[in-house]
């Protein structure tokens, strides 16, 4: 692998500092979500915390934000 190509690659530090903003972002925008009844942005908002979890190895958390975000898609 050349130099170039390792800098293209994220550091582990890098994916985890921007797993912690996905899931403030995605914390922040279910809140929103909620609050609006807007239950399409409920379920992109969990489906974006199962994502960020999911980068950060959390998959206990992952896979309990996927399924709600599945439960209301079978809803809409």
């Amino acid at each position: 692998m050349s130099s170039v190509d390792r800098m293209k690659l994220p550091s582990s530090r890098t994916s985890l500092v921007l797993g912690d903003m996905a899931l403030e972002r995605s914390e922040k925008r279910l809140k929103i979500a909620e609050k609006l009844g807007d239950v399409a942005g409920q379920g992109s908002a969990y489906c974006n915390l199962g994502n960020a979890y999911q980068s950060k190895g959390q998959w206990d958390l992952a896979i309990e934000n996927h399924e709600k975000r599945l439960k209301i898609a079978e809803k809409l």
